[in-house]
């Protein structure tokens, strides 16, 4: 997405450049044209055997020189002009976007921490990541991503936790065997990848939490169905306490601080 506008961009800036420069043989050829006429008015004027007939040709022709000199300079100046433009609003642009890949990458390692989003931690986020106000005019827009974001990875954490109840449905006095760390990691793989992962490896207490976490939701969701029960997003956020408090490492370091 990013590539493609920045492409839309530059085409725009090389169609105004290729406009600009062949308008330039016309405006010159123009001047000339004018230079000429007026240097042929002077001659006309000029009696045949006037002595400066020769200096007044020259500074004519100095005029003409100097004319299309300057028509030259203001037309490759225009070009500069909307180069500089456009370059400063491609930076401004890569800029924002990659402050957007951040804020992305942080709520992906947020959403191991709790599903229990609010306005006030989504501000939070997006202020320590951003580094802008509360204030600012880019909120809006980018608490509008930050709630998009976060519903897309609850429905896939939903579906896949309704999935690996229903695998492991008939392994319930066995799901501590059956939900391994790499089922679990499965689980949460997206998220895992934003995080700082050397550091996550380290980190034993986290670790063991995370697949203590899944465990306790996976055999909730197995009696709520066997209840009947459909209300599994409210099920699963009960147990946002296993894991609220983990400091999750971060590349940013930002969602380990958050007071969630």
């Amino acid at each position: 997405m990013i590539n493609k506008q920045i492409l839309i961009i530059v085409e725009i800036l090389l169609f105004w450049q290729k406009h600009l420069v062949q308008q330039l043989p016309s405006s010159i050829t123009s001047i000339t044209n004018q230079n000429n006429q007026q240097s042929d008015a002077n001659s006309s004027t000029v009696v045949s055997s006037q002595p400066n007939k020769n200096q007044t040709k020259k500074h004519v022709n100095s005029i003409a020189e100097d004319d299309i000199t300057s028509e030259a300079s203001k037309e490759n100046d225009s070009v500069n002009l909307y180069y500089d433009k456009y370059q400063e609003e491609i930076e401004g642009f890569q800029v924002q976007e990659h402050k957007k890949f951040q804020l992305q990458e942080e709520s992906k390692a947020l959403f191991i921490r709790t599903r229990n989003n609010t306005q006030e931690l989504y501000e939070e986020l997006i202020v320590c990541v951003c580094k802008i106000f509360k204030t600012d005019p880019q909120i809006g827009s980018l608490f509008k991503d930050l709630d998009g974001w976060f519903n897309t990875y609850y429905y896939r954490f939903h579906v896949n936790v309704v999935k690996l109840a229903n695998d492991a449905t008939e392994l319930y006095d066995e799901l501590n065997e059956f939900i391994t760390e790499e089922v679990w990691k499965q689980l949460f793989s997206v998220h895992l990848k934003a995080t700082d992962q050397p550091k996550l490896k380290k980190n034993k207490e986290i670790i063991m939490k995370l697949g203590t976490f899944v465990r306790h939701v996976v055999k909730a969701v197995i009696i709520a169905q066997k209840h009947k029960n459909d209300n599994i997003q409210s099920i699963i956020k009960n147990y946002d306490n296993y894991i609220i408090d983990l400091k999750i490492p971060t590349k940013l370091s930002v969602v380990e601080l958050l007071l969630v």
